[in-house]
Parts: C-alpha cells; structure tokens; sequence
C-alpha cells in the first residue's frame, strides 16, 4: 500500500444478512477529507485461499466487524486504483466524444461502431459480472455446507468422547468394586485364620498352664508333705526322759542361723522346753504358703507388679479364692473399702472370707504404678470393676514382702492389701455386702449424699 495514503474503520452499511456490507474511506497525505470511499462486500473482496483453503474471509454474523490484514489492505487500495482508472477513463472517454461531435461532418457509420463496442463491452462486463456474482454465491454455499458439516462432525466427535469417557469410568468403577471386594474376602479370610489361631493358641496356653499348675501342685504337695514328716520326726524327739532335763543333750551347731522371719514361724527346738513339767511345747503349723515367683534380677519390682496384676485379678474373677488366700504372709492385714463402708482384717481366715465376696468380679485394668518399699514392692492398680452388674472405679493398693526359705528369697508375699471400690460408673442399687465379717456395708444419710460424693479416698494406701 502506497504510504500516503490510508484506509480508515469500516462502517456498517447493511446488517441484513446474507448480504452484509461495509464501507472505507481512502485518505490521502496532507488531505483532511476522504478522497474515495470503496463498498466492501463479498463481491468485492471477496474470501482469500492458500492452497485451497480459506484464510481469510469477511464476518458472516451480525454485529461482528472485519479486520483488515496486509494483503486485505492491498486488495482495497488495488479496488481503489481500478476507480479511479475507471473515473480517469470515463472523463477521457466523454471529453474525445465531446471532441469528436463537435467536429463538423463526423461519419455516422462510425458512431454506430462505437456505440456497438460499448454495447458489447458493457454486455461483456455485466456477464463477467454475473459470473462471478454466480461464483461467489456457490463458494458462500459451499463454504456454509463446510461449516455446518464440520459442526457436525465436532458435535458428533464430542457425543463420541463423552461416551468414552462414561464407558471408561463405568470400567474403572467397576474395577475398584472388583478389587475392594477381593480385598473384603482377603481381609475376612485372614481374620477368620487369625481368630482360629488365637483360640488355638489360646487353647494350647490353657492346656499348658493347667498342666504346668497339676505339677506345681503336686511339688508343692510333696515338699509339704516332706516338711511336715521331717517336723514329725523331730516332734518325736521333744519329750525327753526326766532325767535328761537337768543335763540336755549337746547341740550341733547350725550352719545358716535362722533369721528373724523364720524364727517367728519355725517350731520350737527340742532345748526349748518347759520349765514346770520338762516337755517341749507343741509346734504351731501355718498353712501351706504360696509365694509370687519371678526369676532373678537386679530390679524385681516391676515384674513383681505384672506377676501379682496376672495373679490376683484372674483368680478373683474364677472364684480361685481359697489358692488366693495363701500369698498373705500370716501378718497380713486386708481391707475393702465401698462407698462409705470400711472393712478391714487379718488372719488368714478372715481375709479368705473377704476376698471371697468378690469372687466372680471382672476387673479391667487403667494404670499400675510400682516402686520399691523397705526392701519389697509397693504397687498401686486403677481401672474398673463389675461386681454384680454394677462398674464401679477402683483403686487397689498392694505392699508386697520378700518372703525367705532356709535363708534364700524365693519371692514375694501380700503383706497389706487395701481395695476401695468408689462411686458407681452405671446407677443402680448399692451393692448388697457379702455374708460373714469380711465386708460391712453402711449405707450415708440418704441416696442422694451419696451421689453427691464423687471420689472416696480409699483406706489403706500407702504414703
């Protein structure tokens, strides 16, 4: 494009389609007015192809304003050129038939040739110009039939994705169901396989313990029995003959000297006889005692705390009191205390009747704290406790005693037990003390101080 001139914004003219229409102005350098102004159309610019393909084209909607390229501007400013060829032509063309009728005796003949000329040419152009009128109608049509046809195509080729997409999810759902029921059936295999090993194993322990408790019972059985015939034995040797009470016989000197624990529980020795009569006095047997075994080590508190906890708590929810009552030491002290009731006793008989009333409890344990006391263990339990369909909280402390055989430890002994049973966890009744003096229940002024009593400090309890 010649760079003094320029071409300005198109303008609508018609907005009526198909036939939609602009306008341009033509300026010039150094010239404010608009020199021509040129009728954009598809006729007159038409689309523009490169190897058969439309590049570009004039806007075929309503409202939407063409935009002009380099090429497109060269085409204007060439339809631009050609009007005013076509003026300077028409203005030669008038001025030489103005000269050529005011020549005096021009030939008609010639007139007549010239106006056929122009007949024809104009005839010639108005053809061309059908033409390519016609030309351009059928390339808008089949430019419209392109476009809608590929509409299609992409409306189609969008249904196609779509439903591939569905099909696509379908199968990846049903995937994930396949594979999270296989993982259902897997997991429910290997529970069931766990659960058999458990009650397996479970049997296997129980069978083992049951086995490894008949032969306790029966070491135990034996050693006792093997104590009490050699103390029999010994018995037999306590009356002397008068005349040997003046002069008793020499004794042989011990070699581990019983120690203060033993002495206290031993039988008398034979030179330990009555001064009145001369005969020795009738040893006193405690009964059998059971001692908390653990094996050797620098530290035994802590085993000694999961001992008694594995012990005490199992053998009060089977009603195993009786092989219970025999961890006490004979100076052990027992107490319960529940709800506002204290019960405490000594001796192996009264403890034995009050530990049977919480036969057949379910304990479950919270915490256990343990620690060393004066050469034994102390050890504090807290958790729940069912009894008799009531859960209560509880707090249960234990002092255990290194217990000695023949001057070597052989374990630990109960030597105070103190269990405070508080307020109830599940409203119901108070619970009903049970039969004989181990447990005396005192019900408060009324039902409603002892809600209002939310934790009993439990008796007992070590400092």
């Amino acid at each position: 494009m010649d760079d003094r001139h320029t071409i300005s914004s198109p303008r609508v003219v018609s907005a009526n389609p198909p036939k939609l229409s602009w306008e341009v102005d033509i300026y010039r350098a150094n010239v404010p007015e608009p020199i021509d102004t040129i009728l954009i159309d598809d006729s007159t610019l038409p689309p523009r192809k490169r190897k058969n393909k439309i590049v570009w084209r004039l806007p075929t909607e309503v409202g939407k304003m063409p935009s002009f390229g380099t090429d497109e501007k060269r085409r204007i400013m060439d339809l631009y050129k050609e009007r005013k060829r076509n003026r300077r032509k028409m203005r030669r063309d008038s001025t030489t038939d103005e000269k050529e009728k005011e020549k005096p005796g021009k030939d008609e003949v010639v007139d007549l040739e010239k106006k056929r000329r122009e007949i024809e040419e104009r005839v010639r152009e108005a053809k061309l110009k059908v033409e390519k009128e016609e030309k351009e109608r059928l390339l808008l049509e089949e430019i419209k039939r392109e476009t809608e046809e590929r509409a299609k195509l992409e409306e189609i080729e969008k249904e196609r994705a779509r439903l591939e997409r569905e099909k696509a999810k379908d199968k990846e759902i049903a995937a994930m169901k396949e594979e999270e029921e296989r993982l259902r059936l897997k997991e429910q295999k290997e529970r069931d396989r766990l659960k058999k090993e458990n009650e397996e194993n479970k049997r296997l322990l129980k069978l083992k313990q049951e086995k490894e408790e008949k032969i306790r019972i029966q070491k135990q059985k034996k050693k006792d029995e093997k104590k009490i015939k050699s103390r029999k034995d010994e018995q037999l040797h306590w009356i002397k003959p008068e005349k040997e009470v003046d002069s008793p016989p020499k004794q042989e000197p011990q070699e581990h000297p019983p120690n203060d624990e033993q002495s206290e529980n031993s039988p008398p020795s034979p030179t330990q006889t009555n001064n009145n009569d001369g005969i020795s006095s009738p040893p006193s047997f405690p009964p059998t005692s059971k001692h908390i075994l653990i094996p050797a080590t620098p530290s035994p508190t802590i085993l000694a705390a999961k001992k008694f906890v594995q012990l005490y708590y199992p053998y009060l929810t089977h009603g195993l009191t009786t092989p219970l009552a025999h961890y006490y030491t004979p100076t052990a002290q027992k107490s319960v205390s529940v709800g506002g009731a204290h019960s405490v006793v000594t001796g192996h008989s009264s403890i034995l009747s009050q530990i049977s009333s919480l036969s057949g409890s379910i304990f479950s344990i919270v915490g256990v704290v343990a620690q060393d006391a004066n050469g034994g263990a102390h050890i504090l339990v807290t958790g729940v406790c069912n009894t008799q369909g009531v859960e209560r909280a509880f707090a249960h402390s234990v002092g255990l005693m290194k217990s000695f055989e023949d001057e070597t430890w052989v374990g630990f002994q109960i030597q105070n037990d103190a269990l405070s049973l508080l307020k109830d966890m599940i409203p119901g009744p108070p619970p009903v003390s049970g039969t004989g003096p181990s447990v005396a229940v005192e019900r408060g002024a009324s039902a409603r101080e002892d809600r209002a009593c939310n934790v009993i400090p439990p008796p007992g309890l070590f400092g």
